[in-house]
């Protein structure tokens, strides 16, 4: 048997062996992707900027962009080949998927926010692009899906109207791809006792439909009654957002300047890559965010050796450019 001749060998004997195996050493750099909206002073997506337009940071750490890619709202997150060319099974989103959740409430000063953000939704909704798909879900003492995606105005608008009211709700059946109702259990749906747990359920539900997606949360507060329980569904509501790369644009319902469960709605917000914004002050809030998800950044760079594992704090600046950016504020490993 022609014995195995090491590299270390051959160098020593000063006579390389074409034949003698070869070990090569080969590091694996994994790559962290982020979502990023970067709005300019109209409150419109900056389409024009380059990888050196930005600065990011991993805990304190410059780390260098390998690339920054405008995604227009109209267009897919990539490009896919032909259909004939595509693997058995691969499914497409047409486009931009949007859930409106619904926290029902019947007190004064949240229920005259409610109705005045559905006055306001038609013009949110005409802006829609046609491959748009908007499903529409409420919480009053469960969860309630009032409509699967759909891209028909109509009945997007009828199902908002239909989550101020309380009533019986039949489990809706798996539609055609992409359907929300396809990852939605009813028995589930019906024992989710809190607005907490009621999040998580969509964000696991939308987990399987590749790229972002957006939460509108029409509501009032998270963990309502400051309860443990509450605590922990809400912590793994976030994981489950973080997860599902789902953006969560909050619209505070509340009539008043202040509210004492406004900070979590603010939280849960910053921390998935979305806005927080009161409806008490400002009129044309679904506007203002269907101008914000015209198009976003896709931030990509190499997974810093940091030494220790945990929570990494990302921070990203525009460098020498006015505008602000809304990404997920860090990722875990």
């Amino acid at each position: 048997m022609k014995p195995v001749v090491t590299p270390a060998l051959q160098e020593k004997r000063g006579a390389p062996d074409p034949e003698a195996p070869r070990v090569q050493a080969a590091e694996t750099v994994s790559r962290i992707e982020v979502d990023a909206f970067v709005l300019g002073s109209n409150n419109r997506p900056i389409p024009d900027l380059s990888k050196d337009d930005f600065k990011v940071l991993v805990d304190g750490v410059e780390v260098p962009l390998e690339s920054a890619e405008f995604i227009p709202a109209a267009e897919p997150e990539r490009a896919l080949p032909p259909p004939e060319l595509r693997p058995p099974g691969t499914k497409v989103v047409p486009g931009r998927l949007f859930v409106i959740v619904c926290q029902t409430d019947f007190g004064r000063v949240r229920a005259k926010g409610q109705m005045r953000l559905n006055s306001e939704a038609g013009p949110f909704l005409e802006a829609l692009l046609p491959t748009d798909r908007v499903a529409v879900v409420s919480f009053d003492s469960h969860l309630k899906l009032r409509q699967d995606f759909t891209s028909d105005k109509t009945l997007i608008l009828d199902a908002m109207e239909r989550s101020l009211m309380i009533e019986k709700v039949t489990p809706w059946p798996a539609g055609e791809y992409p359907s929300l109702g396809a990852g939605l259990d009813p028995a589930e749906c019906k024992k989710a006792g809190s607005i907490d747990r009621s999040l998580e359920l969509v964000a696991r539900a939308l987990k399987p439909f590749p790229g972002p997606k957006a939460i509108l949360f029409l509501g009032w507060g998270l963990a309502v009654n400051h309860s443990p329980r509450e605590g922990r569904e809400l912590g793994r509501a976030l994981a489950a957002l973080l997860d599902a790369r789902v953006h969560v644009f909050t619209l505070d319902v509340t009539d008043a300047d202040y509210h004492s469960l406004e900070w979590r709605l603010r939280d849960i917000s910053e921390l998935t890559g979305g806005h927080y914004e009161k409806t008490y002050h400002f009129r044309g809030s679904l506007e203002r965010v269907q101008k914000q998800l015209e198009g976003r950044y896709v931030l990509v760079f190499a997974r810093p050796k940091l030494g220790y594992t945990g929570f990494h704090k990302v921070d990203i600046e525009l460098v020498g450019k006015k505008g602000r950016v809304l990404a997920r504020p860090g990722y875990e490993d």
